[in-house]
């Protein structure tokens, strides 16, 4: 009697999972992408027209009276990012794609009280930072075809204080951005 009671328990078993296994759902997932042969460098130079690379600007010395109140700003600093040594001769359409883990209401925390560095454009308008890389409406570039046309591109920003208050006084610290190029 008890191996017919056993016999019964994983026949039902087997059913519940036979009824289970009939509910299952599937889906087909596709993948698309490109691989591209192109690769250009990314320069970063404090002089238009150079390729040289440079990693860290000083802004000039500012006053804090200079920056008293809140959306005065001082100490503009231009810099320039290019695009060089690109290896196609296809058209490419690069973009800078910008971020700061440091940014703070669009801006780069410097450490000194009311004081925050503010990123622009050629244009002068300001490029509000976030945490997640942004191509900005400045940092694109038209398509070029660089076989056809030269051999380096350049963009030029700036950088400055801007008073979020009454400005304090101090050092920066710790004011960086990451910039990625991406080209299609």
């Amino acid at each position: 009697m008890n191996v017919l009671k056993a016999k019964n328990y994983l026949l039902g078993f087997g059913l519940a999972l036979m009824g289970v296994g009939s509910m299952a759902q599937t889906a087909a997932v596709s993948f698309s992408g490109a691989v591209n042969s192109a690769s250009c460098v990314l320069t970063v130079s404090a002089t238009g027209g150079t390729q040289t690379q440079a990693t860290s600007f000083t802004l000039p010395t500012a006053s804090s009276s200079a920056l008293g109140a809140s959306g005065n700003t001082a100490g503009k600093t231009t810099f320039y990012m290019g695009v060089t040594s690109c290896s196609t001769a296809a058209a490419i359409t690069p973009k800078l794609y910008l971020s700061s883990a440091g940014a703070s209401n669009g801006y780069l925390t410097t450490g000194i009280t009311n004081v925050v560095l503010e990123l622009l454009d050629a244009s002068g308008n300001s490029l509000s930072l976030t945490s997640s890389p942004t191509a900005y409406p400045g940092t694109t570039w038209a398509s070029f075809t660089p076989a056809a046309t030269g051999t380096y591109y350049e963009k030029s920003f700036s950088v400055q204080y801007r008073a979020t208050g009454t400005g304090g006084s101090g050092t920066v610290s710790g004011a960086s951005m990451t910039v990625a190029l991406l080209y299609s």
